[in-house]
């Protein structure tokens, strides 16, 4: 009778440390499927061309390099491996602007605190001769020595009910090479606003990437990290590009 009763607390014991293990291995995959990070997820590829404006007037002369772009897509790609989309750099171009008006444009431009407006707008697309140079091998992303206004780069694309309209013709980046007067910096601008064609918006967060200046800057911290629903929006997004290619 003592070795039945023994046996069945025994089996008891298994079952319900089985049922433990069970619930306890059900709520780390849960937690890897909130965290789209889970087994089965797959690494998003989005193509990027980079256009490097050659340019020598005034206070614009060239200092990006190939390399620099190299290492700046390095930077961003440690940063987007957190939602698992990687930008594939496919091929880095050396452009000529369209510097016509370009001294009027510019003065106009410096007196601006943030890198929003129609008009603004204008004037990248013509100073960079966008019709020209746009590529269709994947989204563009053009670097100047430094911005027009007082902003680290801008995201330049069109919006439709409150969603981006994802059509390669209507979207580019803009990157400027020495951010906040620190070129070391431009890694990160450019994973900000690529953060913003994946439709995320400025985060109050100081640690985030998608953090912004008041001033009208872009702040870049140290350390950058992307919160759970930004990487879900991100992902969500990341899948729309990649069917433009």
């Amino acid at each position: 009778m003592w070795d039945t009763l023994r046996d069945m607390c025994f089996i008891k014991m298994v079952y319900y440390e089985n049922a433990m293990i069970k619930k306890f291995l059900g709520i780390i995959f849960l937690v890897l499927l909130w965290c789209n990070v889970g087994f089965t997820q797959e690494l998003i590829k989005i193509p990027i061309i980079v256009h490097i404006v050659e340019i020598d007037r005034g206070e614009f002369n060239t200092i990006t390099s190939k390399e620099t772009v190299e290492e700046d897509v390095y930077v961003a790609n440690e940063i987007w491996s957190q939602a698992n989309i990687f930008w594939s750099l496919k091929q880095v171009n050396f452009i000529k602007p369209n510097l016509k008006g370009f001294e009027k444009n510019y003065k106009w431009s410096k007196k601006r605190k943030g890198s929003k407006g129609e008009r603004l707008r204008k004037i990248y697309l013509k100073f960079l001769n966008k019709d020209l140079n746009q590529s269709m091998e994947g989204i563009n992303i053009y670097y100047l020595p430094k911005m027009l206004t007082i902003a680290c780069g801008v995201a330049i694309y069109k919006i439709k009910n409150n969603n981006l309209i994802y059509k390669n013709a209507q979207i580019l980046l803009v990157i400027g090479n020495a951010c906040l007067g620190d070129e070391d910096l431009s890694g990160k601008t450019l994973a900000h606003e690529l953060g913003h064609i994946l439709n995320l918006k400025h985060n109050k967060n100081i640690n985030n990437l998608m953090y912004f200046d008041m001033r009208g800057g872009v702040e870049i911290v140290e350390e950058k990290t992307i919160n759970m629903k930004q990487v879900s929006v991100s992902l969500n997004n990341a899948k729309k590009i990649k069917r433009m290619f």
